[in-house]
């Protein structure tokens, strides 16, 4: 409510219309409460709070349109495995309690501290 005007050169965009159609729904509920208010001297953040967690209540959400579900789908990459034997690699690494020394891999570069193993120094 503070800056809603951030909001403004969005409106129109054809993106992001319907959203903003509904965050304009819900600040013009909320904005017509605090001026219902009428208070005199400056509004406190205490006091803003205060008069949405009241007409909070009263809120039933009309006038909000609907979204379907938002659905996501995986593309895969014509090399995914650059990407993915690395990465989990790395994510065994970072999260196990084996003992090598991560300078000696070769596969991926090695983030992570650098213990000297004494045990197995040229098994990695």
């Amino acid at each position: 409510m503070h800056r809603q005007e951030v909001f403004q050169p969005f409106r129109n965009h054809p993106r992001f219309n319907e959203l903003l159609e509904n965050i304009f729904t819900v600040l013009d509920f909320f904005n017509s409460r605090m001026d219902a208010q009428r208070m005199n001297g400056e509004w406190s953040v205490e006091k803003v709070l205060e008069v949405i967690i009241i007409n909070c209540h009263s809120w039933r959400g009309e006038g909000m349109k609907m979204f379907t579900q938002l659905c996501f789908t995986y593309e895969q990459e014509s090399h995914p495995e650059e990407f993915f034997i690395p990465y989990v690699w790395q994510l065994v690494i970072s999260r196990s309690s084996f003992s090598f020394n991560p300078s000696s891999l070769n596969l991926f570069p090695v983030d992570l501290p650098v213990k000297v193993s004494i045990l197995f120094p040229q098994m990695f």
